[in-house]
Order: C-alpha cells, then sequence, then structure tokens
C-alpha cells in the first residue's frame, strides 16, 4: 500500500472571515468583489512579515499558519488595524494553537477545527483567540487582553475560553451580540457573590440545626446524603496499527473511536471523549500518568495487525492504579468481522468492570454487528474526513460521497444518515453552497435518522 507523507507539528492558526459577505454579495457586487480583493492584498502583503505562510483562500477568508503564536496575534493585530481604515472591510478573526498535520498537500488537525469556530464568534474588527493562546502571550506587557467566556463549539467536546485582544486601535466584541457555530456559553462564576451566598447559607443551617436540636443531647441527630459519582471511569487510547501505512493507521485509530461510541451507549460507564485522548495518539507515556491526567480509573488500549482481508486485534483492559490488567484478549478474523469485535470488546469491557446494562443498552450494542462491514467501511472514510475538514469543497464532496455510497450498501445506517445531515451543514459554514441547496438535504437525512430510531436520530 502507498504511504501518504504526513508531517505533524505544533501550529498557531489564524482564520478571517468577512462579515456578511452574502449579503454583501446580493446588494452589490461590485462592492463585495472590490472588499474580498482587498482582503487578499492586505493578508498577502502583511502575512509573510510575521513569518506566516498563507495556506489557503476561500472566497471571503482565508487560512494562515504560524510558529509563534505572539507572531500569530501581532499580525492579526495588524491587519485589523488597516481593515478599519479606507478601504474599510468587516473582519473576523480567531486564533488557536493545535497539532496539524499535513497530507496530500491538505492540513488537517483539532486546532484546524477549533480556530475556525473561535472565528465563527468573532465581530468585525475584533481579534479572539483561545486560552492557549492567551497562556503564550500573556509575558507580553505590551499586548493587553480579555477573556469574554467559556464557549462550547460544534464538533468540538470541551469547553473553550476564548479571549480578545485589548487595543484602542481595533474594536472590543460585544458580548450580548456573539453568536456564531456554537452551542452554549458557558456562565463564570462571580466568586464574591458565591462567597457571600455560602456564608448566608452556613448560617442559615447553623440556626435550623440549634433551633430544632436546642441542648436536647438524645434527640436524633441531622444525616446529609451526599451524592457521588459511582459511575466506572473509562478512556480510550488510539490503537496502535502494527503495519506500516497512513490508511492503516487512520483505521486503527477510527476502529478505537468505534469501540469508545459503543461503551458510551452504557450509562454505568463515564468514558472520555475523543479530542482528550487524541492527544496521545503518537505519545509514549506510561499508562498510570495518561489516567492521572485524564482522571480516570481504567485504561483500554490496543492494537491492530492487518495481512490483506485478515486481522488480528489485541485489545487490554489496564487498572493503572495496580499497575495490571484487568482483562485482555486476542481476535483472530477477516475484515469483515470487524464489526463483530467492537461489540465483543463492549460487552467484554462492561462484564470485567461489572457495570450492569440495561436490556436496552445491550440492545444498542448488538445492534452494530448487524451493520454491513462495507458500508462500515465507507462510513469510516466519511467520518474521518468529516472530523479534519479544512473546508476544501473537493473534501467535502468526497465525504458526500463516502456517506452516501455507506446508504446505497445499507440505507437504515442511521449514524450515516446523520454524518450525511452534518457534513450538509458543513457546506454552509464554509460557504462552498447556498442554505437553499443543500439545507433541504440535511433535514430529509436528520428526519429519515429520527424515523428509522427515534433514540439514536
Amino acid at each position: 500500500m502507498e504511504h501518504k507523507e504526513s508531517h505533524r507539528r505544533l501550529a498557531a492558526i489564524v482564520f478571517t472571515d468577512i462579515v456578511g459577505y452574502t449579503a454583501m454579495m446580493q446588494k452589490d457586487e461590485s462592492t463585495a468583489l472590490k472588499t474580498v480583493k482587498r482582503h487578499q492584498e492586505v493578508i498577502q502583503n502583511t502575512v509573510p512579515s510575521y513569518s506566516g505562510t498563507i495556506y489557503q483562500f476561500y472566497g471571503d477568508g482565508c487560512m494562515c499558519i504560524f510558529d509563534s503564536a505572539t507572531d500569530a496575534v501581532n499580525c492579526a493585530f495588524d491587519f485589523q488595524k488597516q481593515f478599519l481604515q479606507d478601504p474599510y472591510v468587516p473582519l473576523r478573526t480567531g486564533i488557536h494553537i493545535g497539532e496539524i498535520y499535513k497530507e496530500d498537500g491538505n492540513i488537517f488537525g483539532d486546532g484546524v477545527n477549533i480556530a475556525s469556530r473561535i472565528e465563527s464568534i468573532g465581530q468585525e474588527g475584533t481579534v479572539l483567540f483561545s486560552k492557549h493562546v492567551n497562556d503564550e502571550i500573556r509575558n507580553h506587557k505590551e499586548i493587553e487582553t480579555k477573556s469574554i467566556g467559556i464557549f462550547e463549539f460544534k464538533n468540538v467536546d470541551t469547553g473553550i475560553e476564548v479571549f480578545a485582544l485589548i487595543h484602542p486601535d481595533i474594536n472590543k466584541p460585544n458580548p450580548k451580540n456573539i453568536t456564531g457555530k456554537l452551542k452554549r456559553p458557558k456562565r463564570r462564576f462571580n466568586i464574591a457573590k458565591l462567597m457571600v451566598t455560602s456564608f448566608m447559607m452556613l448560617i442559615l443551617a447553623s440556626f435550623l440545626v440549634f433551633y430544632f436540636l436546642g441542648d436536647n443531647i438524645d434527640s436524633p441527630r441531622v444525616s446529609f446524603d451526599i451524592t457521588r459519582d459511582t459511575k466506572q471511569s473509562i478512556t480510550v487510547l488510539p490503537f496502535k496499527s502494527i503495519n506500516a501505512g497512513v490508511d492503516r493507521e487512520e483505521f486503527s485509530v477510527g476502529f478505537a473511536e468505534d469501540i469508545l461510541t459503543q461503551l458510551a451507549k452504557i450509562s454505568g460507564l463515564k468514558v472520555i471523549s475523543r479530542s482528550s485522548t487524541n492527544q496521545y495518539r503518537d505519545v509514549e507515556k506510561p499508562v498510570n500518568q495518561i489516567a492521572k491526567e485524564l482522571g480516570v480509573q481504567t485504561v483500554l488500549q490496543g492494537s491492530i495487525r492487518q495481512y490483506e482481508d485478515k486481522v488480528r486485534i489485541s485489545v487490554r483492559l489496564a487498572d493503572p492504579k495496580n499497575d495490571s490488567y484487568i482483562w485482555a484478549e486476542n481476535y483472530d478474523g477477516e475484515m469483515e468481522d470487524i464489526l463483530v469485535v467492537q461489540r465483543d470488546v463492549a460487552l467484554s469491557v462492561s462484564e470485567a468492570l461489572k457495570v450492569e446494562m440495561s436490556e436496552n443498552e445491550a440492545v444498542k450494542i448488538r445492534e452494530i454487528s448487524n451493520v454491513n462491514p462495507e458500508a462500515h467501511m465507507y462510513y469510516r472514510k466519511a467520518q474521518d474526513n468529516l472530523q479534519r475538514l479544512s473546508g476544501k469543497k473537493e473534501q467535502l464532496d468526497e465525504t458526500v460521497l463516502f456517506f452516501n455510497k455507506a446508504l446505497e450498501i445499507d440505507p437504515n445506517y442511521t449514524l450515516a444518515l446523520i454524518g450525511l445531515t452534518n457534513v450538509y451543514l458543513e457546506y454552509v459554514f464554509w460557504y462552498r453552497a447556498g442554505g437553499s441547496e443543500v439545507i433541504p438535504k440535511a433535514v430529509a437525512a436528520a428526519e429519515k435518522a429520527l424515523a428509522i430510531d427515534p433514540e439514536l436520530g
């Protein structure tokens, strides 16, 4: 199998986007085109001055890569100052530091996804960035920043704290007008109010105890039932591919993600998300250290060796506290048996951890083995694309093609229908198609998924 070129590194990713470009095109196409041209000219003249690389212009926006977070922020500040002058360009900017990797000329990685999400909540003339970026630049006294809150973005499992660059030459974001590709902003605690409230509650509790118990030593004591999280916690690390090749590596990682998805169906298990475990994909660390960093009791590891249509899957469930394995198993079979193995691993883990499953949960896990293996392979290819989108139309088209091939083989494959819904919405997010063109397709796929499986759909 041909080995695809892949280089991984940590970088600061900058996304820009012209605010209201679609409406601008509808109102005055000539002005819109002049605005895009000025945007490209300023970016091309400014980014190289800060040792940055322009990866791609996509219509009304662009993506740039920097080795330094400080350079990325200073560059964004520089071009925003220029855009706020005549001729004015209403631009928003998002920056994040993350691991990226190149494959066949394309750039992928969680850092790309998060930077684009931060850009989506920006407002014209602002520079927004993640806490990771803020931590890198906070020792620079000339740079003033301010947190605008913690946000839960689409396709990002954990909340991201976002900061704004504060300077009189650029705009400050208005928290009341923040919109974008997010779920819901988390409110930050007001520490002063929390302390006052706690103090008042303590006084009230003391009053009630003395009022009802008084000096009667024989009175029954008040007891408090503190509810604790008794769930077993587990993480599934990316599986290792024994064979060389990017395709096989992606297959191994995807296999682990599928097991994670199955375990997440068990209500008695607390499963750490993919985005948290993906950082250990190419990192060699002791299991007990990983467990400590993620705050889990058990760790599932594995490796996959492929020979044409044959496959050997080795799985180990580790107890980091005792530095021992709770359970281990080798599975030998054909590639078409892969879904059965995923089912068996999930069931074996629940049994090894003595986690009780409801009848409905057991049915849901066993259902995966009824999916056509070839359809699942196309689904996994589509999911791999969806998780590392860089906004190219060719990539979106290929993702739709893979989901549709899965659905041609298995028309009732609910997960493929849900994936198809997501990728149609990505067309709108990346300005690759108008809402009127793809939203009806997204709705149709979602409605079919809901009809087939009301819970999952």
